[in-house]
């Protein structure tokens, strides 16, 4: 199986596609006349202002387009539970659309991956591991280096608003792992070396379930800069507690990029999301004000692992991730595209391709 490639995308998604931990829900008539209402919207907008269909969505004017014709369906539809909210001229002028779903917030993802395409974990792993992953048909030879260190630096750094993030493992051991420490450290080390300061920070593993991780614990905080600990453990029972309760102060930004690309989507519709009214008074939801995004985009998570954002935001608009980002920006190659199985027939294949890994 292939991932399918949208031969007209959008760069804001909206499709059937699954992460491949569920069964694709197909797109109801809505979000169908929603897709082709924003394709329309995007062709207009770009013959109006003379440019073409790519230089204008690699523009803040594209997704503008794209997220203001969502709404108007889903509005028309009567969906009301939330609002994407840009001002009209957003999808004609670079301005307004910049204002509207683009920022310079402290972006601080603490779930990003990537994968050690040389690592021992090939060694037991299928050759088509990763084969039906999202963003696995990069068009790379190998597929598996889709989801490596410099596909890392490209999707989440400069096709992004990410400033930095926490570079996670999958579930997995030590010798099965996708992402060993020492590739971890590499990528690490290569991203901070552009800077001097430290852009990707550093998540340890830890599977309770398999013999001599607890233990192992200490070995990785001693060996690697690990600032702090992951852990996988089993759900609890369908009939535990209702659920618990998270706070704006409480919420953190992670987008488990790369397996799915670029987060710039992800960023841009929260940025413009607006929870209606009526959720407000019926379920005490707080308004998603700027200053609250602001606290899940990155500063909450910034509390967490000690950093201080004002600081760091100084440095890193010069530092030699934002040069290299500048002069990728001059010709951007964002893919827009959606990978991963879209039907029940794909998803089961999927599945089977799986196995033990992500």
């Amino acid at each position: 199986m292939k991932p399918r490639h949208d031969s007209r995308p959008l760069p804001i998604k909206l499709d059937s596609t699954s992460n491949g931990e569920f069964a694709p829900v197909p797109l109801d008539a809505v979000a169908t006349h929603a897709r082709s209402g924003a394709a329309a919207a995007v062709e207009t907008a770009a013959r109006r202002l003379g440019l073409s269909r790519r230089d204008y969505l690699v523009s803040t004017l594209g997704a503008a387009a794209t997220l203001a014709a969502f709404d108007r369906a889903f509005a028309a539809a009567g969906r009301s539970g939330g609002r994407y909210v840009l001002p009209a001229e957003a999808p004609f002028e670079l301005a307004a659309a910049d204002a509207a779903i683009g920022g310079d917030d402290f972006i601080f993802d603490v779930q990003l991956h990537h994968v050690n395409p040389k690592g021992p974990w090939r060694r037991r792993a299928s050759p088509s591991t990763f084969r039906s992953t999202p963003n696995s048909a990069c068009g790379k030879t190998d597929h598996i280096e889709c989801f490596s260190s410099d596909a890392l630096l490209k999707e989440v750094f400069f096709d992004s608003d990410t400033a930095m993030g926490v570079l996670s493992h999958v579930a997995g051991g030590a010798d099965e792992n996708p992402l060993d420490f020492e590739a971890a450290g590499a990528m690490r080390a290569a991203a901070n070396a552009l800077d001097g300061t430290e852009r990707l920070l550093l998540h340890g593993r830890c599977m309770p379930t398999l013999a001599g991780e607890v233990d192992g614990m200490d070995a990785q905080v001693a060996r690697f800069p690990v600032t702090a600990l992951k852990t996988y453990t089993q759900f609890g029972p369908r009939d535990g507690a209702a659920g618990f309760f998270l706070d704006d102060d409480r919420l953190l930004w992670g987008t488990d990029s790369i397996w799915y690309g670029s987060p710039q989507d992800q960023i841009q519709a929260f940025r413009a999301f607006q929870i209606a009214e009526a959720l407000h008074d019926r379920h005490g939801y707080p308004a998603l004000t700027p200053a609250l995004k602001r606290k899940v985009f990155g500063l909450n998570a910034a509390r967490v692992y000690g950093l201080q954002p004002d600081a760091l935001r100084r440095k890193l608009r010069s530092d030699g991730v934002q040069r290299r980002k500048a002069e990728y920006l001059n010709d951007p190659q964002p893919s827009f595209a959606t990978y991963g199985p879209r039907d029940r027939a794909e998803f089961l294949a999927f599945r089977r391709w799986h196995g033990e890994l992500p």
